[in-house]
């Protein structure tokens, strides 16, 4: 049986969705990788099936094609998407690694799943009794900046190690006016291999979520599964996986200091919930891929309860106001 695999650009070069590859690797089929801008008509009637991972444009596509198509999409890529963009066919399945953009689009009548992605767990480290450092890597500077993260842990004894995204100048000011210059560390503004970022998360207590917004937030949870609390903005997809207290902290008022917590018992919890969460992943997916491939009947259809203009967004503001 054939695959052909359908993914944002950005994948292939960093290889952020091989944790999904592998399950279809592994399952025997042969995959075809193709970038989403390269996705045509004509090709997509050779495959057996096709898996759409962050590809949304090309939903129209295989519906088309009238090849079964499971479609992944990322939360914060369909924020600005409207519901009618996700279409109903007796041929598409969905599978959101995000509760909230499962419920939009369920409510739009498209047969979705909900599992909650958890990498596998590693080696439980030990917690040592020196000063906690925090690490940062900015991303978006839009949504949390290394301002936001010395603001936040200005109660704190601690050191910080930020991956800058900007000329620090103005944060060694804002760090000199907290008294703490002495206690942030810059790493080269290069990008990090993933090796180097795993031995970073070796040396280090606390991780900064760097987005509002996350698809599944996957650096988040190499934290998690290594017994690092998180703290973040308290959005999706960081408040589907984070519990104030219990594994981190979620920030509701940006520009409010912490609370002093104990990040480290914190630590202990953040180990359980993700060996848990880790061994639900892998039952959950294993009984979701087996229903898609082996699946004779065609997807049912649901009944669609929002507008077709509505976009996920705002949909997000809706539910907050309600």
């Amino acid at each position: 049986m054939r695959i052909g695999y359908v993914e944002h650009p950005h994948h292939q070069k960093t290889n952020s969705t091989n944790f999904f590859i592998n399950e279809l690797i592994d399952r025997g089929f042969a995959l075809t990788r193709i970038k989403r801008d390269d996705f045509r008509l004509r090709e997509a009637k050779t495959y057996d099936f096709l898996i759409l991972f962050q590809a949304d444009e090309c939903i129209s596509i295989a519906s088309e094609s009238g090849v079964k198509t499971l479609v992944i999409p990322m939360l914060d890529e369909a924020l600005y998407r409207e519901s009618l963009q996700f279409r109903y066919s007796e041929k598409l399945m969905y599978l959101s690694f995000s509760k909230v953009l499962h419920d939009f689009l369920t409510l739009n009548g498209c047969n979705s799943t909900y599992i909650q992605y958890w990498p596998k767990t590693v080696p439980v480290r030990t917690v040592s009794d020196r000063r906690p450092t925090i690490f940062f890597w900015e991303r978006a500077p839009e949504h949390v900046r290394e301002y936001d993260v010395l603001n936040w842990f200005r109660n704190y004894d601690c050191n910080f190690l930020f991956r800058k995204h900007r000329d620090p100048n103005h944060l060694n000011g804002i760090a000199q006016n907290y008294s703490i210059a002495d206690r942030v560390t810059h790493l080269p503004s290069s990008w990090l291999k993933h090796r180097d970022y795993l031995e970073i998360l070796s040396n280090i207590d606390v991780f900064v979520a760097p987005r509002r917004w996350e698809g599944i937030g996957l650096s988040m949870l190499e934290a998690l599964v290594r017994g690092i609390p998180v703290v973040g903005l308290n959005s999706p997809t960081t408040n589907e996986y984070v519990i104030t207290r219990m594994n981190g902290v979620l920030v509701n008022e940006k520009y409010k200091p912490l609370s002093v917590y104990d990040f480290r018992e914190m630590s202990k919890k953040t180990i359980e919930m993700s060996a848990q969460g880790s061994k639900d992943y892998e039952n959950n997916i294993h009984l979701f891929l087996n229903n898609f491939f082996n699946s004779k009947s065609d997807f049912y259809r649901r009944y669609a309860s929002i507008p077709k203009s509505l976009t996920l967004r705002q949909y997000l503001f809706l539910m907050q106001e309600g």
